[in-house]
């Protein structure tokens, strides 16, 4: 069977273990890629640059030129509507293919998902055994009852719900995330992903593992697991031989949560793979031991979750257990070791306290990171905190249909209705977006009275300009990279894309 796979904006680990999957099983594994430039969902939204570069139509024709048995897409909720769009073109042009959506907001919502008249069956959960299945039934007319962790509809619009099985306990049993089908476009020499551990310990209330690690049925066994040492670097030697890469980003949701598989992994990485890394980190899992480790091996940036720094509400509200002696230790021992950081922070939490951005912003002029990441409040379906807003009249029963049918979603943009509290918010996004540049005195040049008089587009002009003038300062990576990946679509963005060969079996996992 021939399955294309859509991917927007960047790599998609988990389209790239499915491809694996389904190739090790002998089918065709193919990608075609929208790298929406100027509307990636995560850092640029400017509409007038996004229609010039947008190529919806074409994206669709080369779906459709490869005479597809299957598409498959795995959306997140600020790219849903985006998904379901095409899916609906590519039906109307090749009504044969089979349609099929997984990943966080289809688990999310899946009946939302299933509803559309153009989506053939949607994954539910992790789709590494489901996919397969069903790929699979497919020769012979396709299934004829139900696949564990995935949904399917009968020729007459019945649906046929598979129940939620267990997480994948044995990670070394896939193979390696099927880099060769990105290989055309990502550069991969630059950044290498790469994930050793599947699952995060905390449940907080704005994060989609919020409900993901609820999803199985009854037991669903260790939520958080890891592969394999050996799995691990096999995979990290193979991709080294192949693209000679230049820096490896683990994208784990906590990469150091286990010290002793941490300390061998880390052990071998410096022997055998030797380049700089970056990884995510939780303020509870890093001490001077764990920093000391990060940084014999090569680590050169860490990214580490604060959002609030109202201690209260933060355990109360947003189920987040560290606290600011936590936080304070993470810091300084990434300090004495050498260790770049970048601090994610988010503005527009309900009730939170003012104070709680005067602590952060004390808390980032006494540390200086390397960058801080502002993100605005942003409500996805499925979490505790989107219910909360719904039952506490925050969310409008339209606006929660709309944000679970993929509108009105961005990472950037304020919900808050309050002129004064968002110009207050976007005061301080400014502040902890220039303090890499020049440090905490900044604070006192752009006092409430000062920036009270600018407007809110020259507010958010000034924000992007000292985000872009600390990367440059720092040297920071992911910008540069960032960066590095736009010049390359914009350059390709005119010229005709070619088909890129179907993969061959260079992974050696894929025979394992």
């Amino acid at each position: 069977m021939r399955i294309v796979f859509v991917a927007i904006g960047a790599e998609q680990l988990g389209i790239g273990t499915l491809s694996a999957l389904l190739r090790r099983a002998g089918h065709d594994a193919r990608l075609v890629f929208n790298p929406a430039l100027f509307d990636d969902r995560y850092n640029l939204d400017i509409p007038l640059l996004k229609e010039v570069f947008r190529r919806d139509a074409r994206i669709v024709s080369e779906i459709v030129a490869h005479e597809p048995d299957v598409v498959v897409f795995s959306p997140l909720t600020v790219t849903y509507r985006w998904t379901i769009d095409t899916a609906r073109a590519v039906k109307a042009a090749a009504p044969a293919a089979r349609i099929v959506l997984g990943g966080v907001h289809t688990s999310a919502v899946p009946e939302v998902v299933i509803a559309e008249a153009c989506v053939d069956a949607i994954g539910v959960g992790e789709g590494d055994l489901a996919l397969p299945a069903y790929v699979a039934t497919l020769p012979a007319g396709g299934p004829t009852g139900a696949i564990p962790n995935l949904w399917w509809k009968r020729s007459d619009g019945a649906v046929v719900r598979g129940g939620n099985s267990a997480f994948l306990p044995d990670l070394d049993s896939l193979p390696f995330s099927d880099k060769e089908l990105f290989e055309d476009v990502i550069d991969l020499p630059s950044n290498y992903l790469v994930m050793g551990s599947r699952g995060c310990p905390y449940r907080c209330t704005f994060c989609l593992n919020n409900f993901w690690a609820e999803l199985p049925d009854g037991e669903g066994g260790r939520f958080v697991r890891h592969r394999s040492p050996e799995h691990l670097l096999a995979e990290l030697l193979w991709a080294k031989r192949r693209y000679a890469f230049r820096h490896v980003e683990f994208v784990d949701d906590v990469f150091t949560v286990n010290h002793k598989w941490l300390r061998e992994v880390l052990g071998r990485y410096r022997r055998e793979i030797g380049v700089p890394f970056s990884c995510l980190t939780h303020a509870k899992y890093l001490n001077d031991e764990v920093a000391r480790l990060l940084a014999d091996a090569g680590c050169e940036s860490v990214q580490m979750g604060i959002q609030s720094m109202d201690e209260d509400y933060r355990r109360k509200r947003l189920r987040r257990v560290e606290r600011a002696r936590d936080v304070e230790r993470a810091l300084t021992a990434l300090e004495k070791y050498g260790v770049r950081f970048t601090l994610d922070h988010i503005f527009g939490f309900p009730g939170e306290a003012d104070a709680a951005q005067e602590a952060a912003l004390a808390l980032y002029g006494r540390f200086r990171p390397h960058r801080v990441n502002t993100f605005w409040l942003t409500y996805f379906p499925g979490t505790q905190i989107f219910r909360e807003a719904v039952a506490e009249g925050r969310l409008t029963a339209e606006e929660a249909s709309a944000i679970e049918r993929g509108g009105a979603v961005s990472y950037h943009q304020p919900r808050d209705s309050d002129a004064a509290s968002v110009h207050r918010y976007l005061r301080y996004e400014l502040l902890f977006k220039s303090i890499p540049l020049l440090g905490p005195q900044l604070g006192d040049l752009l006092s409430k009275e000062v920036t009270a008089r600018i407007p809110r587009p020259a507010l958010r002009a000034l924000i992007y300009a000292a985000d872009v003038a600390s990367a440059v300062r720092t040297g920071n990576q992911d910008m540069a990279i960032y960066a590095r990946h736009y010049a390359r679509e914009m350059a390709r963005a005119w010229l005709p894309r070619r088909s890129p060969k179907p993969p061959g079996r260079e992974n050696p996992s894929l025979t394992t």
